[in-house]
């Protein structure tokens, strides 16, 4: 198939694929079959009848093409990534309570 003739989800799917492989992230012979699923899943959602596809409803979504990429490891991990610029992870004013509230369900035993 002509890289010309896909539909914007599989041309971004191959982008991604293909950055994964110039960055050593991925690893085409070892990974074929979930970079194959990945390519059938982009392909279903352009087609142009989509969820709609051959009077049959096709339960392929956004989320199952993102968990797929995150299977392969080429999805960034965009909150991470936010914590990372932020100057690493801060702990939450809920996550200090339920300590606190341990703490005191320990003590009180």
């Amino acid at each position: 198939m002509a890289q010309d003739s896909f539909g914007e989800h599989r041309k971004a799917c191959e982008a991604s694929i293909q950055a994964a492989l110039d960055a050593g992230i991925i690893d085409s012979t070892a990974q074929a079959l979930p970079i194959s699923q990945l390519r059938t899943l982009s392909d279903l959602m352009d087609d142009p009848e989509w969820p709609i596809v051959g009077g049959k409803y096709d339960n392929v979504t956004p989320a199952m093409l993102l968990k797929t990429e995150e299977a392969l490891g080429i999805l960034p991990d965009v909150v991470a990534n936010r914590r990372k610029a932020a100057g690493g992870a801060k702990e939450s004013p809920l996550l200090k309570l339920r300590v606190a509230e341990n703490g005191r369900k320990k003590a009180q035993a």
